[in-house]
This record gives C-alpha cells, sequence and structure tokens, in this order.
C-alpha cells in the first residue's frame, strides 16, 4: 500500500480488480483518486457498497469478473478472501456472474493504477487487458504473485512475466519503505508491480 500512497493517484483512474470489500479502492479514494472497484462475490459486493457508503467517496463498484473474453462464469460465494471462478459442478454455491474484459472497463481511458487479486486468474484478467497493455495505458499494475495461479490455470507465473515483458513492462517488487525495485527472478512471492520500462 506504501506504493500506492506515493503513486500520485489525485485525479487519476484507479482499477481494483477482486476489490472484496474495498481496502485498496477506499485507499485509493483516500488519494483522489477517481475509482473503479470490481468485486463478482455477492457478500464481498454488499460489504464494499457498504464501506463506500460509511466513508462517503464516490466509486464505482461493479459486480462482474474481469476475464479473457466477455460472457458468464461460475463464481463461488461465501469464501471471503479467496472467492474464485469455477467450473460447472465443482461448488455447487457458486453463481453465475457476468465477465468482461479490463479493456472493455477501459475503454480507451488510461489508468495510473491498477491492482489484481483474483485468486490465480491473474493471466486472464491480462488477456483481457491486451489494447491498453499494449497502448501502455496502464501506468502502474500490481498482481498478486502466489502458487494459486498453479491450481486455477495449471500454470507458474512465468507467462505472465513473459507477456509483460513483450508488451514492454518491467517487473518490481516493493522495499520496506515501498519503493519499487527491479527483479530479474519473478518466482513465487510478494506482490509483483510492473510498469512502462523507462
Amino acid at each position: 500500500m506504501l506504493v500506492w500512497m506515493e503513486a500520485q493517484l489525485c485525479g487519476e483512474l484507479f482499477v481494483d480488480v477482486g476489490a472484496n470489500v474495498g481496502l485498496y479502492s477506499l485507499l485509493a479514494a483516500e488519494l483522489g483518486a477517481n475509482v473503479i472497484a470490481v468485486e463478482p462475490a455477492a457478500g464481498a459486493f454488499r460489504r464494499l457498497r457498504e464501506n463506500i457508503a460509511l466513508n462517503g467517496y464516490d466509486i464505482q463498484a461493479e459486480r462482474i469478473v474481469l476475464a479473457d473474453e466477455p460472457g458468464e462464469a461460475l463464481f463461488t460465494q461465501d469464501r471471503g478472501a479467496v472467492n474464485r471462478i469455477v467450473a460447472p459442478g465443482e461448488d455447487e454455491s457458486a453463481q453465475p456472474t457476468r465477465v468482461t474484459t479490463l479493456d472493455a472497463v477501459l475503454d480507451n481511458r488510461t489508468a495510473a493504477g491498477v491492482k489484481v487479486d483474483v485468486e490465480g486468474a491473474e493471466a486472464l484478467v491480462l488477456a483481457g487487458a491486451a489494447k491498453a497493455l499494449a497502448a501502455k495505458r496502464i501506468r502502474l499494475l500490481q498482481l498478486e504473485w502466489n502458487q494459486r495461479s498453479v491450481a486455477m490455470l495449471g500454470q507458474d507465473r512465468r507467462p505472465i512475466e513473459e507477456s509483460l515483458r513483450s508488451y514492454g513492462y518491467e517487473l518490481l517488487r516493493p522495499d520496506s519503505v515501498g519503493r519499487l525495485l527491479p527483479i530479474e527472478d519473478a518466482s513465487f512471492g510478494a506482490d509483483v508491480f510492473a510498469r512502462p520500462a523507462r
């Protein structure tokens, strides 16, 4: 969060993908950003809207899934911060949820920041952001970087790393005070940030 506090978000667009109850969304709004908060799980979305109202921010909240193409997906419910897309028959409580792409959400706008925490499906979100990434219209991107991608998509984080580098983005991790430092080894671990290479 220290990274975003130094990212000059005031008056800029911030998209919180996998917003849950809105911790990052509220921080970005407090920093003056125009925020779009995306949360597909019904219970978390309800709490997200309650938090937005309680704090008095003008945040656009959307109950949708972001992935590689529009349509519909089954999304788990009532699992706290680990709700996710599931296959038919995998979870009887999963609800059909509308799917769109990050490119569609952004339209032709530039985002100063995008945070993506979608329980291992980050590669799907980025596949749906090809136009924005190619045009460098995401200035700073935060991605959860743990082993959930193996269970979700059967892959480690190398495909994401290769994709981002092919778009001209560099990968970084913050130090203890929030300074972003370039990384060469993008193995599992703390969240990774990406920005257009300088």
